[in-house]
């Protein structure tokens, strides 16, 4: 049993992991976007 929670701990990490990931990895993309955006403007 206990081998099974520790794997469901690591899945719960992993998917949170790449949740945060995923949000960090938008909000660069945005970032981006309005560096371009602001460049094309001068």
């Amino acid at each position: 049993m206990k081998s099974k929670e520790k794997m469901t701990k690591k899945i719960v990490l992993i998917r949170y992991y790449n949740v945060i990931f995923y949000l960090f990895f938008e909000a660069g993309i945005d970032d981006l976007k309005r560096q371009v955006l602001k460049f094309l403007k001068y």
